[in-house]
């Protein structure tokens, strides 16, 4: 596969998230990171904060990252001309949200979408959360780069 798009809010990105990177990075010849809006949450930080943030990690060498702001997952991923969408499921809660996700994407454009499963608890929620109860351990959640970027623009 040469381009694949792995969407999401990613506020902030996580060692979860990373993982997911890493793995479709073995499949496909070009990751898109698309860093989104999603108006069903409540955004803490810019997308420009947040791909400040992604910048930190140490992703494959085959992964883009990218804005979307203002746009669909549909609208970036046809700009960026991405044959799938990458998407990481935890439980069978996130498959449920992200199966109807994926019905509209595959009726819309066609695109079909991965969906790559992880044993892993982690996620921005979770790690939001520690922050704002000042427990440390969401150091352990994120890549060790990025935890200066996070106090900054988390806590």
């Amino acid at each position: 596969m040469d381009v694949v798009i792995f969407p999401g809010s990613f506020d902030p990105f996580t060692n979860g998230h990373k993982d997911i990177v890493r793995r479709a990075s073995q499949f496909s010849r070009t990751v898109v990171i698309a860093v989104m809006s999603n108006s069903g949450k409540e955004e803490l930080r810019t997308i420009d904060q947040r791909i400040e943030i992604i910048k930190t990690y140490d992703l494959p060498k085959n992964v883009r990252i990218v804005s979307g702001v203002g746009k669909t997952t549909a609208q970036v991923a046809v700009e960026n001309d991405a044959e799938a969408i990458v998407k990481g499921v935890r439980d069978t809660k996130d498959f449920e949200y992200e199966k109807t996700q994926a019905l509209i994407n595959l009726d819309i454009l066609g695109l079909e979408t991965i969906f790559l499963t992880t044993n892993s608890y982690i996620s921005s929620s979770l790690v939001r959360e520690l922050i704002k109860y000042r427990m440390d351990q969401w150091r352990g959640l994120v890549d060790l780069g990025s935890i200066n970027l996070i106090e900054k623009y988390y806590d």
